[in-house]
């Protein structure tokens, strides 16, 4: 996900596909997460 962040400002700019992209990637990592802390706890 790029972010970029103004200078001398909390100005946070970014693209549509890039936060739909990261969302995925973290969508797709807690699956696993949760895959894994069930098998090692069930």
């Amino acid at each position: 996900m790029k972010i970029k962040i103004g200078v001398g400002e909390a100005d946070l700019t970014y693209e549509s596909n890039s936060v739909k992209e990261g969302s995925m990637i973290y969508d797709y990592a807690m699956s696993l997460f949760e895959a894994a802390y069930t098998a090692e706890h069930y």
